[in-house]
């Protein structure tokens, strides 16, 4: 967990076969929170929206795509 302003950063390093995926959850006490926090520089993509980034489909289909 890192400290970012008003929101925390998590940080999950996947290990077995998600091994080399990283994802980095935001979290704050309120959606205004979440919504005005800027990125840090060494943060990737935006997937938020992409459901192919969600427990489920991780769990079901990997993320092998994601390493192309």
């Amino acid at each position: 967990f890192i400290p970012s302003g008003k929101c925390v950063t998590e940080v999950n390093i996947f290990e077995g076969d998600l091994e080399g995926y990283i994802q980095i959850e935001v979290e704050g006490a309120t959606a205004k929170d979440v919504k005005a926090f800027v990125p840090l520089d060494w943060f990737g993509i935006e997937v938020t929206d992409d459901k192919r980034h969600d427990n489920y489909s991780l769990s079901k289909f990997g993320c092998k795509e994601f390493f192309v």
